[in-house]
């Protein structure tokens, strides 16, 4: 005997017990595995989620003062507000556009105790703009931490 289902399948017999009612635990299994298919995708979204997040807040900084130094030099003081310790090499500074390096002169990081930015601490970056810089001018200085978030700062000197 052949029955017709709800989508117009075709179901034998054999697959009723008595009384036409089905038999087997096989649909069952299907919902299980597929709700455990479903949580295991939702815990890995979630992790995933979670580290991307965690390294984006982790490493942020903050300008907190700027000042000039002697007409080419100013110095900015600069604080984590991350959850992990910043590599002073990791913070990259762009002065008018242009990326100031140590090796180029143009940075000064020996007023620092360490290396890192500790968390909650604030460090000092001189720089000395050499070209284009020409006194008296107005400075647009930016520090783009490890996540990639982007302080500007400005200051006439």
């Amino acid at each position: 005997m052949k029955l017709y289902g709800m989508a117009g399948l075709v179901a034998n017999s054999n697959h009723f017990g008595a009384g036409g009612k089905m038999k087997g635990i096989t649909p069952i299994i299907a919902i299980l595995v597929l709700l455990l298919i479903t949580v295991a995708l939702t815990s890995m979204t979630y992790q995933y989620l979670m580290s991307y997040m965690e390294s984006l807040i982790g490493q942020n900084i903050e300008v907190v003062n700027t000042y000039c130094f002697g007409g080419t030099d100013f110095v900015a003081m600069v604080r984590n507000i991350g959850t992990k310790d910043i590599p002073l090499s990791k913070v990259n500074v762009q002065v008018e556009g242009l990326f100031a390096s140590t090796s180029a002169g143009w940075l000064d990081m020996t007023n620092n105790p360490t290396d890192t930015i500790p968390v909650g601490q604030i460090v000092q970056y001189r720089i000395t703009c050499t070209s284009p810089c020409v006194p008296p001018s107005r400075y647009s200085v930016s520090f783009i931490s490890p996540s990639g978030r982007v302080m500007d700062a400005s200051l006439s000197c």
